[in-house]
C-alpha cells in the first residue's frame, strides 16, 4: 500500500524520470566532456609560461621606472604622464594574454561576485591621494598648536613683566 505522500512524489515534476535530455539545458551541459566545456568558456591559447613571465616583470620594471620618473619630473611635463600611461596600458594587455584576452577580476569573499580590477585601483589611489592630504592637514593643524602655544606663551610673559 502506498502513502499519499508517495503518491504525490510520484507526480511531482522532479519525480519523473527524462529519457531524453533536451541539447542546451543544465543538465546536458554538465555532462558533456570537460574539454568542450572549457572550449564554450574561454578561448584556450598556448603560452610559454617562463618567456610570459620574463615579459611581464620586464613590464613591470619599465612601469616602475616611468612612475618614478614621472614623480621627479616638474608638474606641468605632460609626456611623462602619458608615458605612465602607455607602460600601464601595456603591462595590462600583456596581462591579458595569459587570461585569455579577460580582464581581470577580484572574487568576493564568498566567491560568487566579482569586482573589475580598475575599480580596486582607482580606489587604493583615491584611498592614497586622501591619505597623503590627511598627513599634510595634521602637519598644519600641529604647526598651528605650536604657533599658539609659543604665543600664549609670550603673552604670559608681557603681562608678568608689565606687574
Amino acid at each position: 500500500m502506498t502513502s499519499a505522500f508517495e503518491k504525490l512524489a510520484r507526480l511531482s515534476p522532479w519525480a519523473r524520470r527524462v529519457t531524453e535530455r533536451k541539447p542546451d539545458s543544465l543538465v546536458a551541459r554538465a555532462l558533456r566532456p570537460a574539454a568542450e566545456r572549457l572550449a564554450d568558456i574561454r578561448q584556450v591559447i598556448e603560452v610559454d609560461t617562463v618567456k610570459w613571465l620574463e615579459h611581464h616583470a620586464a613590464l613591470c620594471h619599465h612601469l616602475l621606472y616611468t612612475v618614478v620618473r614621472s614623480a621627479l619630473a616638474p608638474a606641468s611635463d605632460k609626456t611623462a604622464d602619458a608615458e605612465v600611461t602607455t607602460a600601464f596600458r601595456l603591462l595590462h594587455e600583456h596581462a591579458r594574454v595569459i587570461n585569455g584576452g579577460v580582464d581581470p577580476v577580484l572574487l568576493t569573499k564568498d566567491g560568487l561576485h566579482t569586482i573589475p580590477y580598475e575599480e580596486l585601483a582607482v580606489a587604493r589611489a583615491k584611498v592614497q591621494a586622501l591619505e597623503r592630504e590627511r598627513e599634510s592637514l595634521l602637519s598644519i593643524i600641529e604647526m598651528q598648536r605650536a604657533v599658539g602655544k609659543a604665543r600664549d606663551a609670550s603673552g604670559r610673559e608681557e603681562g608678568s613683566s608689565d606687574g
